[in-house]
């Protein structure tokens, strides 16, 4: 009821287990589903702002129907004048004044917040900076096309992964045009009639695109939900959306590694190391004797297992619940990451 600024929100805290319990994430999931559509002549207004007299040259034809309405931006089907099928992805009207009222609002919540709570466990209007800037990034079309441009060449060497081919010429800030994916989402996949040969094939390619971003490329997808991510018929996948993006450096991906490692070799002194060097807390709570008890039997939990049977998604729940428990803060790039990967 809020709107887009605010859905958005809630669709950021969903990934974010360092600051919200798994029941808050899993109820702010159900905010991905389709927003309410905007009318069909505010769009032709927009396209026609953006576009000016350039519209009926680049377009031979745009779907007035949506084939869907998100936050803060919302997508049709078209085809270019040489009949290329593509899809425009367009931010609603207005957007950019409501989301700089909505910020408003929410820097004033979040600096009382921050006056009346000292011991959350992170700044409420750190946070609100960082939402701040991803919002910027997600309303400007020409970062979304970047990202999806670069990810789509650090991809050239792998057949089974693609990302959509943006059309620059037909492109603005506030209007980014795409090539135009056939396939059928994850999210709307029936799952039952796959073979298990299919399956296997499935999530072999898309497990091992998401660790190359994340572990080999430092640039990933950062939110690689299966509404996100299209199997094509010949079982190739499309990863869509990429307007939000992380980046990682290497020394992160290796204390990152360095964690999982510990916490299968049951080395609790490991796991203290590793916290330090990804969270950066305060040295004293590396003695604290319930912290290090509540450490330790975190990685008895999974310690002695293989690669091949942990359960990686389990692993990191539990881990950010130990932080929240103790007010520890994970960087918000390291979230994302970590996220992407389970």
């Amino acid at each position: 009821e809020l709107g887009g600024t605010f859905i958005k929100l809630g669709q950021v805290l969903s990934t974010r287990p360092d600051l919200v319990p798994q029941e808050f994430s899993d109820e702010l999931r159900r905010l991905r589903a389709d927003c309410p559509r905007v009318p069909w002549p505010a769009i032709q207004e927009s396209l026609d702002h953006e576009f000016g007299g350039r519209l009926a040259t680049l377009f031979g034809w745009i779907d007035e129907e949506p084939l869907a309405a998100a936050s803060i931006a919302q997508v049709h089907a078209a085809r270019l004048a040489d009949g290329t099928e593509v899809v425009l992805k367009i931010l609603r009207p207005g957007i950019e004044e409501l989301i700089a009222a909505d910020m408003d609002i929410l820097s004033e919540i979040a600096a009382l917040l921050e006056t009346r709570f000292q011991q959350l466990g992170y700044s409420p209007t750190e946070t609100v900076r960082e939402f701040q800037r991803e919002l910027q990034r997600e309303v400007d079309m020409h970062h979304e096309g970047r990202s999806t441009d670069q990810l789509r060449r650090l991809f050239s060497d792998q057949t089974d992964i693609h990302f959509p081919f943006v059309h620059w010429h037909a492109s603005t800030r506030r209007v980014l045009t795409l090539q135009r994916i056939h396939g059928t989402l994850l999210s709307r996949m029936d799952y039952s009639s796959l073979t298990p040969e299919r399956r296997r094939r499935i999530v072999a390619s898309g497990a091992r695109a998401v660790f190359r971003q994340c572990l080999e490329f430092g640039l990933f997808h950062a939110d690689p939900h299966p509404g996100n991510i299209f199997v094509r018929p010949d079982d190739t996948l499309c990863f869509i959306d990429c307007g939000m993006t992380g980046r990682i450096d290497r020394q992160t991906q290796q204390d990152l590694a360095l964690l999982v490692l510990a916490v299968i070799n049951g080395d609790l002194e490991g796991v203290l190391d590793a916290v330090s060097a990804l969270c950066s807390p305060d040295p004293l709570i590396r003695m604290d004797r319930s912290f290090r008890r509540d450490a330790a039997d975190f990685t008895a939990r999974f310690e002695r297992g293989t690669i091949q049977s942990l359960d990686m998604a389990e692993l990191l729940n539990e881990f950010f619940s130990l932080l929240r428990r103790y007010r520890l803060r994970c960087p918000a790039d390291l979230v994302f990451l970590i996220k992407a990967l389970s």
